[in-house]
């Protein structure tokens, strides 16, 4: 069972390969994190300089932010655009709600016999139901943590979210379809299941000890009725 209460706890899960790529992830994560908490200190300074007049230092500082904003373009999770700008936006998402979150992607996205608009259909939903698990998991501490890569010839794609502590599901067949404040993992969920049977997949859930995890399995062997979008 993986838990979400140390990196170490979770490290234990996974090889040593993925471990260290999963801490090399974590330390891009504080550096942009960082770099947002330096840009939202000097937006505050560029207005005040503008409000004093003082205009030729304010568009230095603007300067240097853009060389900053430039940084974290280059900080991308995978070579696919549509499915790296969707990682980016629901991470900037959860963490805004203070849900601390890490994504790793291990394969190239841009080859795929799976259309875009599936493989985002998939990611946003997931990302969605475990923002919103977190939020109503009443853990002072939520955490997300999305994995995506290749397992011989399919695509697995993983969503690990805080949850409340007692719920316990071992089937997507049990998932209650609510927009109550009690559990909402049940949005999207018949969206998601089809589209992996749909590339001869599964899609699988489980909660256990304040952990919800949910596992798309793809093939990217032969599928013909896929074609990029």
């Amino acid at each position: 069972q993986v838990t979400m209460s140390t990196n170490m706890d979770y490290g234990q899960e996974l090889s040593s390969m993925e471990y260290k790529y999963y801490e090399m992830s974590v330390e891009n994560d504080k550096k942009l994190h960082s770099i947002r908490h330096d840009i939202s200190n000097h937006i505050q300074t560029i207005y005040s300089l503008f409000s004093n007049g003082e205009n030729q230092r304010g568009l230095e500082l603007i300067n240097e932010l853009k060389s900053r904003y430039a940084l974290v373009d280059q900080m991308v999770y995978c070579n696919n655009p549509v499915v790296n700008i969707i990682l980016s936006n629901k991470k900037s998402e959860a963490e805004e709600k203070n849900i601390e979150t890490h994504i790793k992607v291990k394969e190239n996205l841009d080859n795929m016999p799976i259309t875009d608009f599936d493989l985002s259909t998939v990611i946003c939903n997931l990302l969605d139901n475990a923002i919103r698990g977190c939020i109503c998991s009443e853990q002072s501490h939520p955490r997300l943590i999305v994995e995506i890569l290749q397992k011989n010839q399919y695509l697995v794609i993983r969503v690990l979210n805080s949850c409340k502590v007692g719920m316990n599901i071992e089937s997507t067949d049990r998932i209650e379809t609510t927009k109550s404040k009690s559990q909402t993992h049940g949005l999207g969920m018949p969206i998601i299941s089809g589209i992996a049977k749909k590339y001869r997949g599964d899609f699988i859930v489980s909660a256990q000890n304040g952990i919800f995890t949910a596992t798309v399995v793809m093939s990217i062997k032969g599928n013909k009725s896929a074609k990029r979008s």
